[in-house]
C-alpha cells in the first residue's frame, strides 16, 4: 500500500461511559500500540494489553479500535500512539523471484517508523532553524549538572548554574502544570485557559494528540487563539504552566505599606517582644486578659484588706481603691438592674408571694398556664366558644376540644305528631353512646302502647328485642305485655299499658323519658330503660336490650296496640331526643 497519512497518534477525552476508541493508522500486530491515560493532575499511566484493553483491526490499512475494560473517567485523556519495533524483518533470498508484496510491506514499515520517530522529534527541544550549526543543546554530564539549574550562556549554548550563585531579582517559576481540554467545532478559534501561562513558550498544544507549532496560535493573558479553527470533533489539549512571580526584597525594604492587612499573625511575632509602649491607651479589655491574671499585687489599694470588707473607690474619688465595710460601701437603693449579671436572680433570691400578676409576661387573651412533660410552664389555648378544657393524659398539656368530645349533649329536632303511627329521628351521628327520648302530652285516637324501634343504615329492625314493662294503676302492678303472646317484646321496646292488650286509653296524656345506652360497641348492643306516667293516674317502667346489625343511625317512636286497635295513631304531643358521644 501507499502511506498517504502522517498520523501516528490520536487523542480522546473520556466521558465515564465510552469504552471503544478508534485509531486511524495501520499496525501489524495488536502489541504495536501504546495506550496512555492521563488524569486531571497530569499523571500518565501506560495501560497493559488484555489487562486493561483489547485491540481489533491489526493489519487493516484504515486502522481499528481500542476497547477498554473500564470506561475512562470524564477527567481523563486517552492517547493511542503507534509503537512499531525499530527492526527490519524482511529477508531477501538470492535468485528468488522479486517479493513485491513483502518488499512494499517493508518499505511501509520503514515509513511508519520514520513517522513515529518524527512525532517524537517534533516534541523535542530543538534549536531554531536560523541558529548557526555551532549552537549546542547538549546537556553537560550528569555529575556536572547535578543540583543545578539549566540555563543558556551568552552564545545560546546550554549551560548550568548553581543555585548558590544565581544572581536574579525576579524568577518566574511554575507552581503547577495545568491541562486544558476542549473539542473543536470547526468555527471557534479562541479558547480561555484556567490560568495565565505568562508566555507562549510555556505552552504545549496538541490537536488529536498531534503537537502543534507555536506559530499556529497566539497567547494574550489566558486567551489562546488559533490561526485556523480546529475541525469539528477534534480533541484540543493545552498543557501550560501557571506563572508565579517571586522577588527577593532588599534588607529593611518591607515597611507597613508593603504588608497586607492582617498579614502579621501571632506566629510571626517573637515571644516577649511587645511591651507597654506598643499598647494603645485603653486597648486592653477583659477579652485580652487571661483568667485570674489580676491579683492583689497588681491592684492599687490604699490600705490592707480586712475579712468581710470589699473594694470601693477612695473618698472623693481621689483615685485608686480602698478596703471598706460592705455596709459602708453600698448605699440604700444603690444596686439597680445594671449591676445584676444576666440570669443571676433565681428562685432562691425571690421572696415568697413577691411575683404579682403585673410582673408576669403578657400572654394571649383566653390562654391558661399549665406545665409540660418537662415541668416547664406552657400557655394553652385560647379555645373557641363552646369548647371545654380536656386532659390529654400524662406527658402533654391539656387542650381545648369541642364539647361533643368531652361529654356534652346535642338536642335533636322536636317532632309534634298529630297523626300517623311513627315519629322518626334519623341521621344520628357515628360514635353516639347515649340517647334520651323524651315526650310530653302524647295521646292517641284509640287505645295504644308507646313503642320504640332502633335501626342502622339498613333500616329499622323489628326483631331481637328483649324486654318488658310493668305498670302501677290504682295501686296494682300489672304486666304490660300479656303472657298470652298476642304481642311480644321481641318486636320493639314497649312502654306502658295497664289495660292489657290495648295499652293506654286514647284520651290519656303521656309524659316520660326512655334512656338508650351503648353497652357493647363491637356487637352494637344497646340497653333500654323507660319511665312514664299517664295523666297522673298510673306509672310505667320498662327495661330491655337490643343488638343491631350495624352502628345505630335512627330510632322511631311508634303507636299501636296489640289487639283490635293495632291501627291507633298519634293525635297530639311533643317528642324529641338528646344524644351524646
Amino acid at each position: 500500500m501507499t502511506i498517504s497519512s502522517t498520523a501516528t497518534k490520536v487523542s480522546y477525552n473520556g466521558d465515564a461511559s465510552t469504552v471503544a476508541f478508534a485509531y486511524t493508522f495501520k499496525i501489524y500486530a495488536t502489541s504495536e500500540l501504546d495506550v496512555i491515560v492521563r488524569d486531571a493532575d497530569g499523571a500518565e499511566t501506560t495501560k497493559t494489553l488484555t489487562t486493561h484493553y483489547s485491540v481489533s483491526g491489526a493489519g487493516e490499512d484504515s486502522g481499528g479500535t481500542v476497547t477498554f475494560v473500564t470506561a475512562p473517567a470524564a477527567t481523563e485523556v486517552v492517547v493511542i500512539r503507534r509503537a512499531l519495533a525499530l527492526t527490519q524483518a524482511t529477508d531477501y533470498v538470492e535468485n528468488d523471484p522479486f517479493p513485491a508484496a513483502s518488499h512494499e510491506d517493508a518499505l511501509d514499515r520503514l515509513t511508519i517508523i520514520s513517522q513515529q520517530q518524527q512525532e517524537e522529534i517534533d516534541r523535542s527541544l530543538k534549536a531554531a532553524d536560523t541558529d548557526p550549526t555551532s549552537v549546542s543543546l547538549k546537556l553537560p554530564a550528569a555529575a556536572l549538572r547535578a543540583s543545578k539549574l539549566v540555563s543558556f550562556d551568552s552564545s545560546g549554548d546550554v549551560a548550568v548554574v548553581s543555585t548558590d550563585t544565581l544572581d536574579v531579582t525576579t524568577l518566574v517559576a511554575f507552581a503547577d502544570w495545568l491541562v486544558f481540554t476542549a473539542t473543536g467545532d470547526g468555527s471557534t478559534v479562541s479558547y480561555t485557559l484556567a490560568a495565565e501561562p505568562g508566555q507562549r513558550g510555556n505552552t504545549q498544544v496538541y490537536l488529536d494528540g498531534v503537537y502543534q507549532a507555536k506559530s499556529t496560535y497566539t497567547l494574550a493573558g489566558t486567551n489562546l487563539t488559533f490561526t485556523t479553527a480546529p475541525g469539528s470533533g477534534v480533541a484540543i489539549e493545552v498543557v501550560h504552566g501557571q506563572a508565579t512571580l517571586t522577588t527577593s526584597p532588599a534588607t529593611g525594604s518591607i515597611d507597613t505599606t508593603h504588608l497586607a492587612a492582617d498579614a502579621v499573625t501571632g506566629a510571626k511575632i517573637a515571644d516577649n517582644t511587645i511591651d507597654s509602649e506598643h499598647y494603645a491607651a485603653g486597648s486592653i479589655d477583659l477579652e485580652h486578659m487571661s483568667s485570674e491574671s489580676v491579683d492583689e499585687d497588681n491592684l492599687h489599694v490604699s490600705n490592707s484588706p480586712v475579712d468581710g470588707y470589699m473594694l470601693t473607690a477612695q473618698s472623693a474619688n481621689a483615685g485608686g481603691l480602698t478596703w471598706a465595710a460592705a455596709s459602708a460601701a453600698l448605699g440604700n437603693d444603690s444596686v439597680d438592674s445594671q449591676h445584676y449579671v444576666d440570669g443571676s436572680i433565681d428562685t432562691a433570691h425571690i421572696g415568697d408571694n413577691q411575683v404579682t400578676l403585673s410582673k408576669m409576661a403578657g400572654g394571649t387573651d383566653g390562654q391558661i398556664i399549665t406545665y409540660d412533660a418537662s415541668g416547664d410552664p406552657v400557655a394553652v389555648g385560647p379555645g373557641s366558644d363552646g369548647q371545654v378544657l380536656t386532659s390529654t393524659g400524662a406527658g402533654s398539656p391539656p387542650a381545648f376540644e369541642d364539647a361533643g368530645g368531652g361529654g356534652g349533649f346535642t338536642e335533636g329536632t322536636e317532632v309534634t305528631p298529630t297523626s300517623g303511627q311513627s315519629a322518626a329521628f334519623t341521621s344520628i351521628p357515628s360514635g353516639t353512646k347515649v340517647i334520651f327520648v323524651t315526650w310530653s302530652g302524647v295521646s292517641f285516637n284509640d287505645y295504644s302502647y308507646l313503642k320504640i324501634q332502633l335501626g342502622d343504615s339498613g333500616g329499622l329492625e323489628s326483631s331481637g328485642y328483649v324486654g318488658t314493662t310493668i305498670s302501677i294503676y290504682g295501686g296494682t302492678i300489672t304486666q304490660g305485655v300479656p303472657a298470652s303472646g298476642r304481642a311480644t317484646s321481641t318486636t320493639y321496646f314497649v312502654m306502658g299499658g295497664s289495660n292489657g292488650d290495648y295499652g293506654m286509653a286514647g284520651s290519656v296524656s303521656l309524659h316520660g323519658v326512655a334512656t338508650l345506652t351503648l353497652e357493647d360497641s363491637t356487637n352494637n348492643t344497646w340497653g333500654f330503660t323507660s319511665m312514664m306516667t299517664g295523666a297522673g293516674v298510673d306509672m310505667d317502667w320498662g327495661a330491655g336490650s337490643k343488638s343491631l346489625s350495624g352502628e345505630l343511625t335512627q330510632i322511631a317512636v311508634q303507636s299501636g296496640a296489640v289487639g283490635t286497635e293495632a291501627s291507633s295513631q298519634f293525635d297530639a304531643g311533643n317528642i324529641n331526643i338528646l344524644y351524646s358521644g
